[in-house]
């Protein structure tokens, strides 16, 4: 046992010395802090303790450990028991690293006002050593200028530096928070002064960058994003607000103390919608509210409100295929009437279908579908708001809690999944299995309600398609099992076959009848010896199979029947192959004076001799092969002889047509030509009348001569604008090139489009502070936006990398590719994955190029650089 806890620390401490770098950073998290068990409710704060223990370790063990300890007590709170998966393991991982810190701590008993010294002390010294201060008015800065200096990259490193240690000091700020409530209030005051207290809140204010958002941080308002101060950003966010007409969220239900709660955090609580879903569509209806205010005007005041239109509309655009849903089954709306709806009550149902349409997953493709649930889900919203606190939805309440995903989109995700999985990948027949189209029928009528709300699993649309294994062995329907009742039932081939076989000798009987009198009497004697043989064989082994079942395995009767079907299969096969083999007849007709052949060859097939001696052998076929192959050999001369024209008597036949061609017709045709050339050039050119320009020719010339024809010109002495000229000189003299002409098709779009904005009328822009804020867009579970390395080197069933498909594809944009990293043309893909930076390149590369979504973001980020430089310019107009 002691071997294995020394294992076991050995392990812990291996992974503590890897690289622990936080997934809010971009990069995974390992260690300890990467194995926190989902189970613990509060696993993200227990991870943020610990990543900020790993970065602190080889400056301070002491405050590491101090750390590691509280995460230790914040686990045990939740669990105490350690009930949940991966909990007993994690505490036990994480003791023996404390216990490892401990050996190295000064022998004595823990207090924790030395605790709370220890970590202030060492929040100044962090605070100090990397100048939060600095850091935070340089990033400042560079935000500002980030347009025109180039210095993004610059602006993205300080940023992310600055995130890095904010979060570190907000874990510190947090446990010596918690640490001081197990001391005396008195105590605690005394540790802790009024200026320190002030330093640390001023941090945690500074830490709002630190919560993801898109472009609005709802969740942590920030003072240096500017969209934030827009009157319709804050009108539509006040638009969210909880009013006194909805119930009280319950105690246990927590809200980010950078912000009030709102419509969407009752929504969470009653239906149990995930958590980052709320976050995203919270973010969404406020850029569709701000969008629609924007429109419609500025609004005015210190503490502007959002128009009734503008929420109008966006109630009317996004329930209208519920409201045309409802019309068409026929059916009432939640609601008995649009016009009595406050502006309250539209938002609350905006927010309910956004809600559920950002956690659809593949359900969207079914749009009915979702107004089917959310019509279920708004009546049961409606019954919710008359009580005095909010309770979990009935419809969505799980083992784990309340849960929309798992009791409502899961059900319908799995049937959906089944039937696909069902299509024989797309050859099956339409009517094999059900698809969208077919699902989404099903709710454009009534019958729709039979499914009941929350879900009838036992309805037939729920129903999965049952697997149909196809073959011969009956196996397949003993659910893959070889068992001895598998072997009974195989064994059951010989009653069928012998009853196959002793109802064909009955046909024989009646077929021949009428024939009697015209057959050979072997031919009759055959039949009716097939007739007997079949019949003892039908009873005999019918009761051996019939006994053998009821006897068991085990039973005489069992080896008695596996020997008579072992031996007749076994002589049915003989006599089939040296009946049917061309090679062994002959040697069935040498054996045939013996009477052992001659009764099993008759009992076969019936005697014929007219012909009987006449089969192929061997040799024949042989030969027949043969005959082919000089076939195949012959054609391409045959081709040549008689379907091939030679080469010169094609020559001969198209120099006999060019001469019968060269008619009189044409020769009068290119003399008529000709007079018509010398018309154009007599009247239009040489008629013109030049001597009007003889005056103007002659002062010119006397002018030049003395040298005062351009002295009334000045000249630029500017050399920089002399280069200029020269430039625009060349540029309007040189002749075009297909040298100079890029190659690569996007580069010529691109070209083509700036050259054409030059001779276009170009509107005049609106403000920044006027345009139209991009919304927010949900991708689906799992979607790649980033090929990985083990994407690209993958291979498909023709041995095609997705990598070598883009070079190829690609050839052009790949060569200047590599030439922008300073890589040779015959560089090996396993160099570019070698270098980190080679390897991200290349796999934004590859995205851009067959990746849809990172298209998407990457155009994205073009046109915020395009406003963050008309803003910029904007200032400078405005100053």
């Amino acid at each position: 046992m002691a071997r294995a806890a020394a294992n076991w620390e050995r392990l812990v401490r291996a992974a503590l010395r890897g690289e622990r770098l936080a997934g809010t950073y971009g990069l995974p998290v390992t260690g300890i802090a990467g194995n926190v068990p989902s189970s613990l409710g509060n696993n993200v704060h227990i991870e943020e303790v610990l990543r900020a223990a790993d970065e602190i370790q080889d400056e301070d063990p002491t405050v590491a450990r101090i750390l590691c300890e509280h995460a230790y007590t914040l686990a045990q709170n939740l669990d105490p028991n350690s009930e949940g998966r991966g909990v007993l393991q994690f505490k036990t991982g994480l003791m023996s690293v404390i216990r490892q810190k401990l050996a190295k701590r000064e022998v004595g008993a823990i207090d924790r006002s030395q605790d709370v010294a220890k970590l202030q002390e060492f929040y100044k010294l962090y605070r100090e050593k990397h100048k939060v201060d600095e850091l935070c008015e340089d990033e400042m800065k560079l935000r500002e200028s980030a347009v025109f200096s180039g210095n993004l990259g610059e602006l993205e490193r300080k940023t992310l530096k600055r995130k890095k240690v904010l979060a570190t000091l907000k874990v510190l700020w947090s446990v010596i928070e918690d640490i001081t409530r197990e001391i005396s209030p008195e105590d605690a005051d005394k540790l802790i002064s009024e200026e320190m207290k002030r330093v640390m809140q001023k941090d945690a204010e500074r830490t709002e960058d630190v919560v993801a958002y898109n472009i609005i941080p709802l969740d942590a308002l920030s003072t240096t994003n500017a969209i934030v101060h827009f009157p319709e950003v804050r009108a539509a966010i006040s638009a969210l607000q909880y009013h006194r007409d909805l119930p009280r969220l319950p105690a246990t239900f927590s809200v980010p103390d950078a912000r009030n709660s709102d419509m969407l955090d009752l929504l969470h609580c009653v239906f149990g919608f995930q958590k980052d879903n709320v976050t995203n569509q919270r973010e969404h209806i406020v850029h569709l509210l701000a969008n629609e205010q924007s429109r419609l005007g500025k609004l005015p005041g210190n503490e502007p409100k959002i128009d009734e239109g503008a929420v109008h509309v966006v109630f009317s655009k996004s329930l209208d295929n519920y409201i045309k849903w409802c019309n068409y089954l026929p059916l009432r709306p939640v609601w008995n009437n649009t016009e009595s709806l406050t502006k309250e009550k539209k938002m609350l149902y905006v927010c309910l279908y956004y809600l559920i349409w950002g956690e659809a997953a593949n359900i969207r493709f079914l749009p009915e579908g979702l107004c089917y649930i959310f019509h279920h889900l708004a009546r049961e919203l409606e019954e919710i708001m008359r009580k005095q606190t909010a309770e979990p939805a009935e419809s969505c309440i799980s083992n784990g809690g309340v849960s929309f995903l798992d009791q409502v989109i899961f059900p319908m995700y799995e049937i959906i999944a089944a039937e696909a999985a069902n299509n024989d990948n797309g050859r099956a027949p339409h009517s094999a299995w059900r698809n969208y189209d077919d699902f989404n029928e099903f709710f454009w009528s009534l019958k729709c309600f039979q499914l009941g709300w929350p879900w009838k699993i036992s309805n037939p649309f729920f129903s999965k398609p049952s697997r149909k294994e196809k073959g011969l062995m009956i196996i397949a329907f003993n659910d893959r099992k070889f068992d001895t009742n598998t072997v009974l039932e195989l064994l059951s081939l010989g009653p069928t076959y012998v009853i196959m076989k002793f109802i064909e000798s009955i046909l024989d009987i009646l077929m021949m009848y009428g024939a009697y009198s015209t057959s050979r009497g072997s031919a009759i004697t055959r039949v009716l010896w097939r007739f007997c043989w079949f019949t003892a064989a039908s009873l005999v082994i019918c009761y051996l199979y019939i006994k053998a079942i009821q006897d068991g395995t085990n039973s005489a009767t069992f080896k008695i029947y596996v020997f008579v079907i072992s031996a007749y299969v076994g002589a049915k096969i003989i006599v089939s192959l040296l009946m049917s083999v061309p090679c062994c007849r002959g040697l069935t007709d040498y054996c045939y004076r013996w009477s052992v052949v001659r009764l099993a060859k008759w009992m076969h097939q019936e005697n014929n001799y007219v012909g009987r001696d006449m089969h192929e052998r061997p040799y024949d076929y042989i030969k027949s092969v043969e005959a082919v192959h000089r076939f195949f050999e012959k054609f391409p001369e045959a081709f040549m002889d008689k379907l091939h024209v030679a080469v010169p008597k094609r020559k001969q036949l198209l120099s006999s047509s060019q001469k019968e061609t060269e008619s009189t017709d044409l020769r009068k045709g290119a003399i008529n030509a000709m007079q018509d050339l010398y018309e154009v050039v007599h009247h239009e050119v040489l008629s013109v009348d030049m001597s009007g320009n003889i005056d103007d020719w002659t002062l010119i010339k006397k002018e030049r001569g003395e040298g005062r024809l351009f002295n009334s010109l000045k000249w630029p002495a500017d050399p920089g604008l002399k280069d200029v000229i020269k430039r625009l000189y060349s540029l309007l003299t040189i002749k075009e090139s297909a040298a100079n002409v890029p190659k690569n098709l996007e580069a010529r779009r691109r070209l083509e489009f700036f050259t054409n904005s030059l001779f276009m009328q170009m509107p005049v822009a609106r403000p920044v502070s006027e345009m139209l804020s991009f919304s927010v867009f949900t991708p689906y579970y799992s979607e790649t936006v980033l090929y990985s390395k083990d994407e690209l080197q993958k291979r498909n069933e023709d041995g095609i990398s997705t990598l070598f498909y883009l070079q190829k594809i690609y050839p052009d944009e790949w060569k200047n590719f590599l030439a922008r990293i300073n890589r040779d043309e015959n560089t090996t893909d396993s160099e570019l994955f070698s270098s980190p930076n080679d390897m991200m390149e290349l796999r934004l590369w590859a995205s851009y190029r067959g990746q849809t979504l990172a298209r998407t973001v990457h155009g994205m980020m073009y046109y915020r650089k395009a406003l963050m430089l008309q803003s910029y310019l904007e200032k400078l107009q405005s100053e």
